[in-house]
């Protein structure tokens, strides 16, 4: 793409955006339908806080249950190599 084609599409990008942000703010309609969009973004921002904060109790949920498992069984391991420590007991004859 060469320099006239780019400043051309350059050209009508920056005109779009213009007429369009014009329609928001200058006309009645623009100004409701900015309005409308402002409450869905505000629901949108507090309903992405809430998924935040979910996902911030399941990894804390998820992290105190891997905790769990791994002191049950260094527990576990533990306890089914302590007969075999004290030197006596269960062995055959």
């Amino acid at each position: 793409m060469d320099d006239r084609s780019r400043m051309g599409w350059a050209i009508v990008a920056g005109a779009a955006i213009g007429g369009f942000l014009g329609f928001l703010f200058l006309t009645d309609r623009g100004r409701r339908l900015r309005s409308e969009l402002e409450s869905q973004v505000d629901d949108l921002a507090s309903g992405v806080g809430k998924l935040q904060d979910l996902a911030s109790q399941v990894r804390d949920t998820a992290q105190t249950g891997w905790q769990r498992v791994q002191h049950l069984t260094s527990q576990v391991a533990r306890d089914a190599s302590a007969p075999f420590e004290s030197g006596a007991g269960n062995r055959p004859n």
